[in-house]
Order: structure tokens, then C-alpha cells, then sequence
């Protein structure tokens, strides 16, 4: 497991830290999406979503104080009794978080079979006091309004849609009309894959608060600080 900063753009204050997984270093399975194809051809994404998850939690007991935990969750872990309300509590409090300090991410681009038993499974989770986020917003299956129906605290917008953004008049609409739905809905963006300057003061201009990427920092080990930079 690794760690990549999630940062206040403005200010450069850390909100917290995305937990990555990864596979045996050197692999072909080092990456999570060839580890994650592996386990789907297998028949084994939920015990390895499961595995990654336990992972995630046991790696970030030095969390520094105040930072957010996001951790990626898939769809049939809403099969997983240990992914219950007050299983979820305390297996979170066997590594030293309180709910208010876990965001569950769900990446839009997972196909989601049963909609309305994993959005249940969402909403008590949300009442023990967990976060949820929803990844990749902008490149996946889910329509605008299921996604306000999860009731997400955060919306992290795909790095697709943040590629270039400075010089892309029709990504910038999208954003502006994405961040417009945002705010209807109470939801905090996350824009993902900013790797450029001219990237993230696109961002700022349109009212972007907080971002992921190789210009704020690596994914790392360790929970290291955002990438040092004269703030905007």
C-alpha cells in the first residue's frame, strides 16, 4: 500500500491520503488494474478488494493527526459482512480511526448490479459516520442522478477530464457544469491528475478547492507532504 496526498489547492494544506494499492514490486501485477483484471478473471475481486481494504487501514496507523483516510471500495463489498455498519466501525477502531475520518471512494466506472441494496449499504455506513467519494466522475457508467442519490461528500473528477484542461475550452465547460452539480448536491470536488501548473490554475479559476496528482505529490509509502510550491 502507498499513499498519494489529497490537497487543499490553494493553500497546500493536506486533506488527506488516498491509499493505493499495489502488487508484488517488479510484477506485471505491481499496478492495480492488471492486479484487479487478474482477480476478476479469477473470480476473486471481493476477496481481493477485501484484502486491499484490511491492507489500506493496518498501513495507515500513522495517519498524521486530522487526515483523511480514503480508501477505494468496489461494489460487491456489499456482500462482505465485514463491510457492515458497526463490523466496518470496529475494524476501523482496531487500527485507531473513528468513522469521521474514513472516505469510502466508489469509482464510477464500476458497473453496479443491485443499485439500490449497495446504496442502502452506503446510506448506514454514512449514519455510523463515514465519507463517501465517488471516483472517476466524468468517465464512467453511473448517470448524474444516481450519483446524487449515494449522497457523496466528495466528487472526485477523472483525470481524463483534468488532462490538459488550460487548453481545452469543452473540458473546461464540462468541469464548470460538473462543479455547478456539485455544489447543488452539497459535494466537495476532488480533481484528480493534475500534473501541471497551468493544469491547476485552470482549476482554481474555476473554483476547484482540492486536487490529487503528481505535481502535489507521489504516491509514496510514507505520508509525505505536498510537493513544495509557491501557492497560487
Amino acid at each position: 500500500t502507498v499513499f498519494q496526498p489529497v490537497v487543499a489547492l490553494r493553500t497546500r494544506k493536506v486533506l488527506g491520503y488516498e491509499a493505493l494499492s499495489r502488487g508484488p514490486a517488479g510484477s506485471v501485477y505491481q499496478m492495480p488494474l492488471r492486479l484487479f483484471e487478474m482477480a476478476e478473471g479469477a473470480d476473486l475481486v471481493f476477496e481481493l478488494d477485501r484484502k486491499c481494504r484490511r491492507r489500506a487501514l493496518a498501513a495507515a496507523t500513522g495517519l498524521p493527526a486530522g487526515a483523511k483516510l480514503f480508501v477505494n471500495v468496489f461494489p460487491s463489498a456489499m456482500y462482505d459482512p465485514e463491510f457492515q455498519g458497526a463490523a466496518l466501525v470496529r475494524l476501523a477502531g482496531d487500527h485507531g480511526f473513528t468513522p469521521d475520518r474514513v472516505v469510502l471512494e466508489i469509482t464510477e466506472k464500476s458497473a453496479i448490479e443491485n443499485y439500490d441494496l449497495f446504496a442502502a449499504a452506503l446510506a448506514e455506513l454514512t449514519r455510523f459516520g463515514f465519507s463517501l467519494a465517488v471516483d472517476d466522475v466524468g468517465a464512467g457508467y453511473s448517470g448524474l442522478e444516481k450519483i446524487a442519490h449515494l449522497n457523496p461528500r466528495y466528487l472526485k473528477f477523472d483525470r481524463e477530464l483534468i488532462r490538459n484542461i488550460d487548453s481545452s475550452y469543452i473540458r473546461r465547460e464540462m468541469t464548470r457544469a460538473l462543479k455547478a452539480f456539485a455544489d447543488q448536491i452539497g459535494s466537495t470536488i476532488i480533481a484528480e491528475g493534475i500534473e501541471r501548473e497551468g493544469e491547476m490554475q485552470t482549476l482554481l479559476e474555476l473554483g476547484i478547492e482540492y486536487g490529487q496528482g503528481f505535481l502535489l505529490g507521489r504516491p509514496a509509502a510514507a505520508f509525505l507532504p505536498p510537493t513544495p510550491s509557491s501557492p497560487p
